[in-house]
């Protein structure tokens, strides 16, 4: 795992639970485009492993499983509502729950890897592993925010090039 990998990760979860935090509108955009540019980079990363063990693969599907479900539960606890006709929606202090045990049980899985002498397939599956909790999350939130009855928010970058 290198060290760009770890502060990018570091710097998109700091970034995102602020923003969250806060409240901020929501658009189809935020739940779909982060995942997706991480999911890219983080097939890339693995795809630099040559000759993964069995140990590695397992380990690295049981992030991903273990991400998700921290993503949907996760999405559970965000808050979603209408603000301004528009759907909005917010971390709660449960959702840094959430993200802190998530965060623990990657460590985890990382320390086993470690300690079973794998190879680097589990360390270059982070931000694969940041995508994949982001699409449980989205998973849960998108349904919940439809069920709301109102529109999704406007990205400013679409509105102001549309003239709206």
């Amino acid at each position: 795992m290198s060290v760009i990998q770890i502060l990018l990760a570091i710097v998109v979860i700091v970034l995102v639970i602020g923003k969250r935090l806060a409240g901020e509108p929501l658009t189809t955009k935020r739940l779909v485009v982060l995942p997706v540019v991480l999911a890219a980079i983080g097939i890339s990363g693995l795809s630099k492993v040559t000759h993964p063990s069995p140990t590695d693969v397992a380990l690295v599907a049981l992030s991903l499983v273990v991400g998700l479900g921290f993503g949907l539960l996760r999405g559970r606890s965000v808050e979603v509502a209408v603000r301004d006709g528009y759907l909005w929606y917010r971390y709660r202090w449960a959702t840094i729950g959430w993200w802190v045990s998530a965060i623990v049980a990657r460590i985890g899985l990382t320390v086993v890897e470690r300690a079973d002498h794998a190879g680097h397939l589990m360390s270059n599956s982070l931000l694969l592993g940041l995508a994949v909790t982001f699409l449980g999350e989205a998973a849960v939130v998108y349904p919940r925010a439809r069920a709301l009855g109102a529109p999704f928010a406007v990205d400013n970058k679409r509105a102001a090039r549309s003239g709206h």
